[in-house]
């Protein structure tokens, strides 16, 4: 029996000897909490004591975690020296230089690991905080991103969207003259021709000259609208006009007949530029009588003809001159 409680008790006194050398290592800092940017490297410096000396100083780098566990640092960027120490230094007194590498790394966020320390007395676990901070790079190129974004809008708002809106007037106005198949001709090439007038000035910047060509080809398409059924009647009067004279006889070779018919193209051409339909009405009426009355004055001259040859043949002659003068 007393051989028993003699091994016990001897148990129990080297137990207690490495208990109390184990809990005898203190760390000066407790904690390593390190704030560091990306792309530096950064060193500190970890003081070991004990109560009896330190021999065999193993460090054993391991990974770090982000709070959010969803990126991992690995232990290569963490690297570790026994510093040598000046004599005279009592040999339970350590310190060692750990350095973190963080010149590869682009992530952010707080890592927490520990680093494990082993020696003569035993194992122990340092806490070890990293805090990174995006790097002057990142948040030099969010500032500039941001400085050109805000010129960006500037420009814009100052000229961009009112051309935008110049734009967009253009396309409605082409998009509803190609949908309606009935607009004559005369409406569609001045409207066309204001706008292609706007897509230079717009090319130019001349945003307001631009703006006044639009308000006309508006003007016009407004137009065209109000009377539209009267436009086309007079644009069939027209076309009957012209085929009618063609057909009673009205030469194109004798300069009355170039007048007439230059007139009908001009009133094709120019129909557009009247105010209102009737207008228009008014001049096509006008050149109807001017056909009608070559008509009359020719029916006259065929009955001079005839009268010719019931005259005399030497009267004949002289008023056969005379009536060629007149054609």
């Amino acid at each position: 029996m007393k051989k028993y409680l003699m091994f016990g008790a001897t148990a129990l006194f080297f137990c207690g000897i490495s208990l109390s050398a184990q809990a005898g290592i203190t760390f000066i800092p407790k904690t390593l909490n390190i704030k560091a940017t990306q792309g530096n490297i950064i060193t500190r410096t970890l003081t070991l004591q004990s109560d009896s000396p330190i021999q065999k100083i193993e460090v054993i780098k391991l990974d770090l975690t982000r709070g959010d566990g969803a990126i991992v640092l690995p232990s290569e960027v963490i690297s570790s020296k026994i510093l040598p120490l000046p004599e005279p230094t009592p040999g339970n007194l350590q310190q060692v230089l750990i350095t973190i590498d963080l010149t590869k790394i682009n992530q952010s966020g707080e890592f927490n690991g520990n680093l494990l320390i082993r020696s003569t007395d035993g194992n122990s676990e340092i806490p070890l905080v990293l805090e990174i901070k995006d790097g002057l790079f990142l948040p030099l190129i969010i500032l500039v991103l941001g400085v050109l974004l805000g010129v960006g809008l500037s420009v814009y708002r100052a000229e961009g969207k009112d051309r935008d809106q110049l734009v967009v007037q253009i396309g409605r106005l082409r998009t509803r003259m190609r949908a309606d198949a009935e607009l004559t001709n005369s409406f569609k090439i001045k409207m066309e021709g204001n706008l292609a007038i706007a897509d230079t000035q717009l090319d130019d910047k001349r945003w307001t000259e631009a703006n006044i060509v639009i308000g006309n080809a508006q003007l016009l398409w407004q137009k065209w609208l109000q009377y539209r059924q009267d436009w086309l009647a007079q644009a069939t009067y027209l076309d009957t006009l012209k085929t009618s004279s063609k057909q009673q006889g009205l030469p194109e070779t004798i300069p009355y007949g170039q007048a007439v018919f230059a007139a009908i193209a001009d009133l094709e051409n120019q129909a557009a530029d009247f105010k209102t339909p009737q207008r228009l009405h008014d001049e096509l009426v006008k050149l109807r009588e001017q056909v009608e009355q070559y008509q009359q004055g020719r029916a006259f001259l065929t009955q001079i003809v005839d009268l010719l040859q019931q005259l005399p043949d030497t009267e004949k002659e002289l008023w056969k001159k005379k009536n060629a003068q007149l054609d």
